[in-house]
C-alpha cells in the first residue's frame, strides 16, 4: 500500500507541476507573442479536476480532513466512538453515491468528444469513480486501523 500512496502522492504532485507550467506557458504566449495555445485551458481544467479528486483521496489516506477534535474531546469515550462510526457511515454512504453517478457519467459521455483536445469526455470522468473509490478504500483502511486500536 505504501507504493501505491507514492505514486499516488508522484501522479499528483506531477500533475500540478505540469498544470502550473502549461497555465504560465499560456500566459506568456499571449502576453508576449500574442498567441493564444487553443488547447491549454483545456488540459489545465481537467488536470485541475484530477488534482481535486486524487488530492482529496491523499487528504484520507493522510486523515488530514477537516474534524472537530476540540468539540470531540469533551464527550466521553462511548460517545465519541458512536459518532466516529456514524461518520464512517455517513462518508461511506455519500462516496458510494458518488462512485456511483460518476459511473453513470463515465458511461454516459463515452461518445461525448472534448473541443479541443478531441478525448472522450469519459477519460476525464472515470476520475470520479476513481477518486472516490480510493478515498473510500482509505477510508475503510482508517476504519479497519481504528478497530484495532492504531488510528
Amino acid at each position: 500500500m505504501k507504493n501505491f500512496n507514492k505514486l499516488l502522492e508522484y501522479f499528483v504532485s506531477t500533475l500540478m507541476i505540469l498544470m502550473t507550467v502549461i497555465v504560465l506557458m499560456q500566459i506568456i504566449f499571449r502576453e508576449f507573442f500574442n498567441i493564444s495555445i487553443f488547447w491549454t485551458f483545456e488540459v489545465s481544467s481537467f488536470m485541475f479536476t484530477w488534482i481535486i479528486f486524487l488530492g482529496a483521496a491523499i487528504g484520507f489516506m493522510r486523515k488530514s480532513h477537516f474534524s472537530i477534535s476540540l468539540m470531540v474531546e469533551k464527550f466521553s469515550p462511548k460517545i465519541i466512538k458512536f459518532f466516529d462510526n456514524f461518520v464512517i457511515i455517513v462518508v461511506t454512504i455519500f462516496l458510494v453515491v458518488v462512485i456511483k453517478y460518476g459511473w453513470d457519467l463515465m458511461i454516459s459521455t463515452r461518445y461525448q468528444i472534448s473541443p479541443s483536445l478531441r478525448v472522450p469526455m469519459s477519460i476525464i470522468y472515470s476520475v470520479i469513480p476513481f477518486g472516490s473509490s480510493i478515498m473510500l478504500l482509505y477510508l475503510w483502511i482508517y476504519r479497519k486501523n481504528k478497530k484495532k486500536g492504531k488510528s
